[in-house]
């Protein structure tokens, strides 16, 4: 994660003192957790214009697609000595506490759409609706040492959704997963949003009756395991022994670990 302040603040960031002597305002996403140590000021550190370059085609070979089996990332092949280090940890430091760009939806939205209007109608379907929202209700039921009105505003949210609608609310699934997300997500982690999401896919997936078949191959199966992934904003690096402590130096030499945390290092 990122430090409110961090992330609330952060528009650009204006590297004044490049090694090259010119200046740039480079707009999100530069970071200030990359070249700002008391060292790297004191040398007045900066990204050569060659590393600005890769760490922009690097954010869009990260985000630029979203269809099923697109290849995302890529490879920094910069010869030895051009500071291929510092560019992927600038671009670890400009992607912190980020998730990565959803796939497209491959749902036919006509079918699902036709189906919740009966859903929606009928109270044999309350226990359908309540199973994607699972992982939201036992979280709240394990957390007793909450204040009641947590217990309480999961009550109303039950309640609310469960049909037969008499009125005009919750119109289609997707208004159905923005009311739950906006009425709890001030409450409950990212990761339990995550997982009804990945609750309300699969209710998509039931209620696709066009895509059946397709389901069922091979290619359908992969396209739902993609789509039910869990996003995450962290970053694995992977490096022989031989660089492990390479690594390690170059990120307490230039990174600001402090600025990722909101009670700094501890």
């Amino acid at each position: 994660t990122v430090c409110r302040p961090v992330r609330a603040a952060l528009t650009t960031v204006e590297y004044n003192r490049c090694r090259d002597g010119r200046d740039y305002l480079v707009p999100f996403p530069a970071y200030p957790g990359t070249l700002m140590t008391p060292s790297d000021r004191q040398a007045g550190a900066g990204l050569f214009s060659h590393q600005l370059a890769s760490l922009q085609a690097m954010h869009r070979a990260e985000n630029a697609y979203t269809e099923f089996g697109a290849l995302r990332g890529g490879i920094l092949g910069d010869a030895p000595g051009l500071g291929k280090t510092i560019t992927l940890l600038a671009h670890i430091a400009s992607t912190a506490g980020c998730v990565p760009v959803q796939p497209a939806e491959f749902f036919d939205e006509d079918s699902i759409d036709e189906h919740w209007q009966l859903m929606r109608l009928n109270p044999v379907f309350r226990m359908e609706i309540l199973k994607s929202m699972k992982p939201l209700r036992d979280w709240v039921a394990a957390r007793s040492r909450y204040p009641a009105h947590l217990s309480h505003l999961y009550s109303q949210l039950e309640r609310y959704v469960s049909p037969p609608y008499e009125d005009d609310r919750l119109p289609t699934l997707p208004s159905f997963e923005r009311h739950v997300r906006r009425t709890l997500a001030p409450h409950v982690p990212f990761d339990l949003l995550e997982l009804f999401r990945r609750n309300v896919n699969a209710f998509k997936a039931g209620l696709d009756k066009r895509n059946r078949r397709f389901f069922a191959s091979d290619k359908g199966q992969r396209v739902v395991f993609e789509r039910n992934l869990m996003p995450c904003s962290s970053t694995l690096i992977v490096v022989p022994d031989a660089l492990l402590e390479h690594w390690a130096e170059q990120m307490r030499r230039h990174l600001q670990l402090e600025v990722f945390a909101d009670g700094g290092l501890g």
